[in-house]
């Protein structure tokens, strides 16, 4: 990875910030990883070597079906109110949108609807809903 000036793309989480009740140990985990890269990222001999980190959102995954359905009550909220309020996003899209940004080192820019804007060494990349719109249209 070193000489080919590689990436390492990390699917974070925003519980890696704010540990949820019944997730401790998800989140503790998550924040564990980020605080290695950013550790990794800073030696010398890693230099070359990007590294970001992708907060997907909500994703309509199996986890969180099971959250909803199996979860403590913080959770079960938390998942039930986004499922309800359509921020749930398809795992095909985010997948694409991951792709794309992992190949190209890249973010997508909502001003010229292009993944052309340079993503940061340890920078954490929100998916946003302009992405989720401009994959779903693109592939209709």
């Amino acid at each position: 990875m070193r000489a080919s000036h590689g990436r390492i793309v990390f699917l974070t989480s925003v519980q890696a910030k704010k540990f949820i009740e019944g997730h401790e140990h998800y989140g503790q985990a998550k924040k564990n990883v980020e605080d290695w890269l950013k550790e990794f990222s800073e030696k010398e001999e890693n230099k070359n070597i990007q590294i970001f980190l992708i907060n997907p959102g909500h994703v309509d995954t199996r986890m969180n079906e099971e959250a909803i359905n199996y979860g403590v009550e913080l959770i079960k909220e938390r998942s039930i109110k986004a499922k309800n309020e359509g921020k749930f996003r398809d795992p095909q899209i985010v997948g694409r949108i991951i792709s794309q940004m992992s190949i190209s080192g890249n973010k997508f820019n909502s001003k010229t609807n292009k993944y052309d804007a340079p993503i940061e060494n340890n920078e954490i990349v929100a998916i946003s809903d302009y992405n989720v719109n401009f994959e779903s249209e693109k592939n209709k």
